[in-house]
């Protein structure tokens, strides 16, 4: 963490978080001079110190050095772009600055506060005098073929989005690259445009506070898909489309709330930051979450009155943390079990997936069996047995009762779900003390197959005595599948035990469907002879029997 401090004399203080350990470091300003902004990269490399009066440093986090930034003199820098993807420990890679007046600058700072080139790429992208720029993300948006990056940039009332190829290889260039020459800026090309810039607009007479605008995610190697635009006309919320190659387009407004009156007079939020499922608003006396699934108010939390005025607040991109601070101190905030009514509204959205991820890792799990219950009642709906099954299989609702779903409908698709069912439970019983159960299934199992396999048999011999030779070879293509199918759960090793120890039942099982070829099958495999020869008998195969008999060999 840094902080910048004001008491008898301005200085930094640098905080390891992990043990508490503080730094003070001293800034050498002016009688009259204070800090006017503070910038730390995700990362907690990098930091730049701006002050009132125009004066710039670098602050490296690790070795604790200050370093005056010479060439950005008379420039209060307002916001930060900071590199995800290049950001080193040695160097920021490629940024963006924006300024109180309007402009935007890239530039590359190393370790040791040397500025490898310094470009001014915009003075004044609003073409209104001095708007100040309030914030800039900069992300990778696509890294098919040659990278494309976006930049998200903020002024008071007004967004601009600019996306578009880079030069990847200028973006990798050292700190010796300037020993011959300085680097052409990485970003030049985002900012050629050949028709008027568009931009979103919330009020252009908006020149002050209140103006922020954040994004989720902000890890390296993910690309943002939420942002939260405050203005003076409230807070917006919606999606970023990193699919659109415009970059006016990628912005996706999902709802636009406005700022409520207390007393007579707009109670404007202090600052935001961005969650996975809520936008934060900072008030000088508490914390409002607002759903970015529903916009609704999720939770309200009040703030101590004994706190100092409130300054504002900051979301760490590690931690997940939120750092409120005053004028004379901070606390971390972070709210207690966020999602615990996201899989509600999930759950009314319809968006099953996204709801059982959540409630299955709630501790309670009533609230995941209600999101299967739900999904798979749909499912049934829709005539999707096998999908209701797979879900069922996970619940615990009653045996009983669930297979009644399947059994109610008289059609191939419940018996496919019931089948899928029974299999399922059938693979979690592993215990010794459920054999019973198992052999019922397995039963079960066998006689669903046999039924369905007989009744396609049937159909297909109807058939071919209509003379419906399409239809026909339709049917024996399915009969031939439902009979692998079969013979791959006869050769389960569950199921052959359950055979050895039942066998006469299974062969009556097998007779009452009159299917021949399953029994010769069976017989064949567990080299039942007698058997085998009573099958070809039935069907008067006199030769394959004397085949069968003449491969015995007869002991005296």
């Amino acid at each position: 963490m840094l902080l910048a401090l004001r008491g008898q004399t301005t200085h930094l203080q640098h905080i390891r978080l992990q043990n508490a350990k503080a730094t003070d470091v001293p800034l050498p300003l002016t009688t009259h001079d204070r800090v006017a902004e503070l910038h730390l990269d995700y990362n907690g490399h990098h930091a730049i110190v701006s002050t009132v009066t125009g004066e710039n440093f670098y602050f490296n986090m690790k070795s604790l050095s200050l370093k005056p930034l010479k060439r950005l003199k008379n420039h209060v820098i307002t916001a930060v772009g900071w590199n995800l993807e290049y950001s080193k420990e040695t160097e920021t890679g490629f940024i963006l600055l924006g300024t109180n007046k309007g402009f935007l600058i890239e530039t590359n700072i190393t370790s040791n506060g040397n500025m490898i080139y310094m470009k001014i790429l915009s003075e004044n992208l609003s073409e209104v005098p001095d708007l100040a720029v309030t914030d800039i993300s900069l992300h990778l948006a696509s890294e098919e073929e040659s990278e494309r990056w976006v930049v998200f940039i903020c002024m008071p009332g007004r967004l601009y989005t600019l996306t578009g190829a880079v030069n990847a290889s200028a973006a990798s260039q050292t700190v010796w690259t300037n020993v011959v020459s300085e680097p052409q800026p990485v970003l030049q090309s985002l900012f050629i445009f050949t028709d008027k810039l568009r931009h979103h607009c919330l009020n252009e007479n908006q020149r002050a506070s209140p103006s922020s605008f954040v994004v989720f995610p902000t890890t390296s190697g993910e690309i943002p898909s939420r942002y939260g635009w405050l203005t003076v006309d409230g807070v917006t919320m919606g999606l970023v489309d990193s699919t659109k190659t415009n970059g006016y387009e990628m912005i996706v407004e999902e709802a636009h709330i406005k700022h409520k009156r207390v007393e007579g007079r707009f109670d404007y939020p202090l600052d935001i930051a961005l969650t996975e499922y809520h936008i934060l608003l900072l008030y000088t006396d508490r914390i409002v979450a607002l759903s970015l699934l529903n916009q609704r108010l999720a939770f309200e939390d009040s703030l101590a009155k004994e706190i100092s005025p409130i300054v504002g607040m900051t979301r760490d991109a590690s931690s997940q943390f939120i750092w409120v601070y005053t004028e004379s101190s901070f606390f971390k905030y972070r709210p207690n079990d966020e999602t615990r009514h996201i899989w509600r509204i999930y759950l009314e959205r319809k968006e099953y997936g996204k709801a059982r991820k959540i409630t299955s890792q709630l501790s309670d799990q009533g609230p995941h069996q209600l999101v299967i219950k739900r999904e798979a009642e749909k499912f049934v709906l829709e005539n999707n047995y096998v999908a209701a099954a797979e879900l069922l299989a996970e619940s615990t609702e009653p045996f009983e009762s669930t297979v009644l779903k399947f059994l109610k409908q008289n059609s191939r698709e419940s018996r496919n779900g019931l089948k899928r069912y029974l299999e399922l439970k059938l693979n979690k019983m592993a215990r010794s003390e459920d054999k019973l159960r198992r052999d019922i299934l397995v039963t079960w199992l066998l006689e669903l197959q046999l039924s369905e396999l007989a009744e396609l048999r049937r159909s297909s011999t109807r058939d071919s005595m209509n003379g419906e030779s399409r239809q026909t070879t339709i049917n024996e293509s399915d009969v031939n599948k439902l009979r692998e199918e079969l013979y791959c759960f006869l050769n389960r090793s569950i199921v052959n035990e359950m055979i050895k120890e039942n066998l006469e039942a299974v062969y009556r099982m097998i007779t009452s469907h009159v299917d021949f070829e399953t029994h010769l099958y069976l017989a064949t495999k567990l080299k039942d002879y007698d058997t085998m020869v009573k099958i070809h008998l039935l069907q008067c195969h006199y030769k394959e029997a004397l085949e069968v008999m003449a491969s015995q060999v007869i002991s005296d």
